[in-house]
């Protein structure tokens, strides 16, 4: 499946597309799919905190 990825190692305040499995729940988990996201101004300015 195809993920939007922050990662902290990687380019700063740079969202990758990616490729990656799909998560596997547990007995007591479930799976959810999403459908929208939204990405605001105060998640932005998060991801330079790292």
């Amino acid at each position: 499946m195809k993920a939007i990825v922050f990662n902290k190692k990687g380019i700063p305040d740079k969202l990758v597309l990616q490729e990656v499995e799909k998560p596997v729940p547990d007995e007591n988990e479930v799976l959810v799919k999403i459908h929208a996201v939204s990405v605001n101004a105060a998640d932005y300015r998060s991801m330079n905190l790292g």
